[in-house]
């Protein structure tokens, strides 16, 4: 099973038969994802001011997001999120058939960059892939229980991701 993030376009579910492209309106979304339990969600961020709602499900191991503004009432926003106790999940989540969630998050960048994706790292575990996903780990860091530094900094994997419609800037 797996989840699809497809760039300019949206998500393709396949255990739900769907896909979704940025744009659809927000009832339609609700009825494709009709066989899941589809919950109101908060995302932090969006202005009260701004007609914006969100979706949320989970499935797999991991919990999807469905985030609607700009027009109102139309998807511009899927992200998904892991469990930090299961590092691959049940679910592998691709974005240009490299699995966000499977590998060490050095190595994930390291693919999409390979892969010919412009990548820009905005600052402590933030990762700007061709200004349409946003990539989220918490970076390792600190010291043993003995108070000491490991030999050897064990791997970060990726905890969000966050696939736009479009980003300016």
């Amino acid at each position: 099973m797996e989840i699809h993030l497809l760039p300019g376009t949206g998500v393709r579910l396949p255990l739900l038969a769907c896909q979704l492209t940025f744009g659809t309106a927000e009832h339609d979304v609700v009825a494709a994802l009709a066989s899941v339990d589809v919950q109101e969600a908060f995302v932090c961020g969006f202005r009260a001011e701004t007609p914006v709602s969100a979706k949320t499900l989970s499935v797999g191991g991991v919990t999807i997001t469905f985030g609607f503004s700009e027009m109102p009432g139309a998807l511009n926003t899927v992200a998904v999120g892991r469990s930090a106790d299961d590092l691959a999940g049940a679910v592998a989540v691709a974005f240009d058939d490299v699995d966000l969630f499977g590998w060490p998050a050095d190595d994930v960048v390291a693919a999409l960059r390979h892969a010919g994706h412009e990548v820009h790292h905005s600052g402590d575990g933030n990762v700007w892939i061709d200004r349409q996903l946003w990539l989220f780990y918490q970076p390792h860091g600190g010291t043993t229980p003995a108070g000491r530094k490991p030999r050897r900094e064990p791997p970060s994997y990726l905890n969000h991701v966050c696939l736009y419609s479009c980003r300016q800037g």
